[in-house]
């Protein structure tokens, strides 16, 4: 990328409390092509649940950074990722998002794979010859596949740091995610898909920005405090946090003792009928994690950025939520719900109601962030203003807050460590002005 094509695109001066990004960021097809080539082909990212491959045969089909590829779980037990493309011609082998399949067959010429990946079946294989050899046409198998607590994640690069090192102390969250459930967590029947049109560095500034909460989502807050479910008066609920955990990523915490998640009414109310099961569940957790542990687990709430592009949302229940740019000004996402296996039919369809009424595309939230955030994207193919402000509580007479910018600031930090990996980590002018390196750098 040449210099005279990218501006300074984020200044910052920690002593004087500026951080701010140029608004070309999202708008600038170079940059998306920066991000493709730097960000989404060489992190992990996150790819399923294990929870959706527990037979062997079973298979997901995804599109992760662009790429089509599947994951399978072979007759050994191990889960692997491949290229959902056949090894003669490129046709699509899985055409479905899930399934059970003890073998993959082509559409196109009946070339047939194993769920290990291995050639099994070529109609008339003599006619390609004596060294025709099958195994040179097992199926690419995508470079890295590692599980954390039940997240499956994969990465495109040949090398680079273990999944671990990546997620450093995320790890430690998702394993709290996963002990929430006794028998095991598990991704719900379904999900929900729609797209903006926004940059996905957008949508990742909004996710843990509590700042916005009052005034976008006014409608949701009104509807609470008139159903008694939900007071602001007092602030923000007690021991609220955003703490940067490296890497990009970052936690929005709210723990509440005798008020978390098992009860909270973030949603419809809690009926009557589910409350001995709950506090039979956080029983259970208490049994097998102790008192301490176990209020941790069940009274708090998290919203977990794990860089580039995932979310791991609790509530009443647990939400992932997963986006990819399509272009610079266009975004996908899905989501999912992760719940306790245990929980039975009537604590499931709460769970997914709940799910649907704020996190839903139709939901309070939603559709409030997705009206707010294409009036932001409309508004930085403007020449000016030229920047947007990611300075709240950098440079302040009190504590950090919840909803101050540290999760943006934290994504950002990574975000141009990974684009810019050569540049001086202060500017010119002592006004700490970070740049873009070369794309030859």
């Amino acid at each position: 990328m040449d210099e005279d094509i990218s501006p300074q695109l984020i200044r910052r001066d920690d002593e004087r409390g500026i951080f701010a990004v140029h608004r070309s960021v999202y708008t600038d097809p170079a940059v998306y092509a920066l991000e493709q080539e730097r960000i989404f082909a060489r992190c992990w990212l996150y790819a399923g649940h294990v929870s959706e491959l527990t037979s062997p045969g079973d298979f997901i089909a995804r599109t992760i950074a662009n790429r089509r590829i599947f994951l399978s779980r072979a007759k050994d037990g191990v889960i692997r990722a491949f290229y959902n493309s056949c090894t003669h011609r490129g046709a699509m082998l899985c055409r479905e998002a899930r399934g059970n399949a003890p073998m993959m067959v082509c559409p196109y010429h009946f070339w047939s794979f194993d769920s290990a990946g291995r050639l099994t079946g070529v109609p008339d294989s003599e006619s390609f010859g004596p060294h025709f050899d099958r195994a040179d046409f097992n199926l690419a198998r995508v470079a890295r596949l590692d599980i954390c607590h039940g997240f499956i994640f994969v990465s495109f690069a040949d090398s680079g740091e273990s999944l671990a090192d990546y997620l450093g102390a995320a790890g430690d969250y998702l394993a709290r995610v996963a002990d929430n459930s006794i028998a095991g967590m598990e991704i719900a029947e379904g999900s929900f898909r729609y797209s903006l049109a926004a940059n996905w560095k957008l949508m990742v500034e909004n996710s843990t920005d509590a700042y916005h909460v009052p005034a976008t989502h006014h409608r949701y807050v009104d509807y609470m405090k008139a159903s008694a479910q939900w007071d602001l008066a007092g602030g923000a609920p007690p021991e609220t946090s955003v703490t940067p955990l490296g890497n990009g990523h970052c936690i929005l915490h709210l723990h509440n003792p005798g008020g978390g998640k098992m009860t909270a009414h973030w949603t419809p109310a809690l009926p009557e009928a589910l409350k001995p099961r709950i506090a039979a569940r956080r029983e259970a957790i208490e049994a097998k994690h102790g008192k301490e542990r176990a209020s941790h687990i069940c009274d708090s709430y998290g919203i977990l950025q794990i860089f580039p592009n995932l979310l791991v949302m609790e509530s009443v229940s647990t939400i992932v939520r997963q986006f990819f740019p399509a272009g610079p000004g266009k975004l996908d996402i899905q989501m999912w719900g992760l719940i306790p296996s245990e929980m039975d039919e009537m604590e499931r369809e709460h769970a997914l109601r709940s799910i649907a009424m704020f996190w839903g595309p139709g939901g309070f939230g939603s559709a409030d962030d997705v009206d707010i955030l294409e009036s932001c994207q409309a508004a930085c193919a403007s020449p000016e203003p030229e920047w947007s402000i990611v300075s709240r509580g950098m440079v302040a007479d009190r504590a950090p807050r919840f909803d101050d910018d540290i999760g943006s600031r934290e994504f950002w930090k990574r975000w141009h460590a990974a684009i810019a990996p050569d540049a001086p980590a202060t500017g010119e002018d002592a006004s700490n002005l970070l740049r873009f390196a070369a794309r030859g750098a």
